[in-house]
């Protein structure tokens, strides 16, 4: 064979593999009876999250009262965390943050940051140790963060979480991915 004859080979072995292939999968995906693939579409979209991080506590304060807010994470579905970023926003003016304590669950806090100049709380959970996971069972919640605070303006006060997308967010990342998750926010009445 000489070597001109030989410069298309490759490129036609090539397309004939990309050929055999996209038939393969064709095949097998039409075997799928078409009630389990239904059935299996609907039970992925009837979820749609795999977890929620909910901002619970008291949403009536006295001005100058101290009051507490806990950031609980609950799993969807089995989870398997490599670490967490939380982003909170609040109202400096209405709420001065006291103190931010992080659960013990991951064995590295890699952030634990109260910036009232930016109006946010920034923390930072890592899991290093040697299975290098937290694991949680559907339905089992964690508490992520315990915030003490001290009510200092009247008003209504939102401390919400925020999520990625924007410059910076709230993450869950294990496996090498980041779970979709739903938030709930708290709304803080001082009078």
């Amino acid at each position: 064979m000489t070597s001109s004859n030989s410069k298309w080979i490759i490129p036609v072995l090539s397309l004939l593999v990309i050929f055999e292939s996209v038939f393969i999968v064709k095949l097998v995906v039409n075997r799928v009876p078409s009630n389990v693939s239904d059935r299996l579409v609907k039970e992925e979209n009837t979820l749609g999250y795999s977890a929620k991080i909910d901002l619970v506590g008291n949403s009536q304060v006295d001005r100058g009262e101290v009051g507490n807010v806990q950031v609980v994470l609950t799993a969807e579905e089995d989870l398997s965390l490599d670490g967490v970023d939380v982003y909170l926003r609040y109202d400096s003016a209405g709420l001065e943050i006291l103190t931010v304590q992080p659960t013990t669950e991951f064995s590295v806090v890699g952030r634990n940051w109260v910036e009232p100049e930016n109006e946010r709380i920034l923390l930072s959970l890592v899991e290093t140790q040697e299975n290098g996971q937290v694991n949680l069972n559907k339905g089992q919640k964690m508490i992520l963060a315990d915030i003490t605070y001290q009510a200092v303006l009247e008003g209504k006060v939102d401390l919400e979480i925020f999520k990625s997308g924007e410059a910076m967010g709230t993450v869950l990342a294990g496996q090498g991915e980041n779970y979709d998750f739903i938030t709930e926010d708290l709304a803080i009445l001082i009078e």
